[in-house]
């Protein structure tokens, strides 16, 4: 179950449904990659490039690994289960293979007649650094994978709904 405090979405769970695997091997593992990223954005930033092109594809690297950074801190430190935890990496890594499709797309439209094609060559960057991230998140979720999965994460994002059929009275 999740539930808002704060302005912040906290994952909780029935004990019954916990799995074996300790939610702070999954934490753990999250905060490490979210660490990597942003020290590779890190050091993205220390690079000096005088090609725009290469430029403004460095600031799209950039800002997507800095965004999912952020994204996976903010899923680590929610109080959770690993089963929790787990679920709502899996739904994270949907919403990143939708935006990698999204940021081929974008790569791939026609720029503008005036102007420079700025938003275009972020796009490149961020489709080029996307699949890396995907297969990292994927990595951990493979890893933690619970023996047995019951639930999925709703589509508002504040509710586990069971994968069991329930019988009518």
């Amino acid at each position: 179950m999740h539930s808002k405090q704060n302005g912040q979405i906290l994952l909780t769970q029935e004990k019954s449904h916990e799995c074996e695997i300790p939610a702070q091997a999954v934490q753990e593992a999250i905060v490490l990659l979210s660490q990597r990223l942003q020290a590779r954005a890190n050091t993205m930033q220390k690079r000096c490039h005088t090609n725009d092109r290469a430029y403004w594809k460095m600031r799209g690297q950039q800002r997507i690994l800095r965004a999912v950074a952020g994204n996976l801190r903010e899923i680590s430190t929610q109080p959770a289960t690993a089963y929790v935890l787990f679920l709502a990496l899996k739904d994270y890594l949907g919403c990143l293979e939708k935006y990698a499709v999204d940021a081929e797309e974008e790569k791939r439209a026609a720029c503008p007649g005036n102007g420079l094609p700025m938003q275009q060559w972020k796009a490149e960057g961020e489709a080029e650094v996307l699949p890396a991230i995907r297969e990292a998140i994927s990595s951990i979720v493979k890893t933690h994978t619970p023996p047995k999965v019951c639930h999925v994460l709703a589509l508002d994002g504040e509710r586990l709904i069971s994968l069991r059929r329930r019988r009518r009275s």
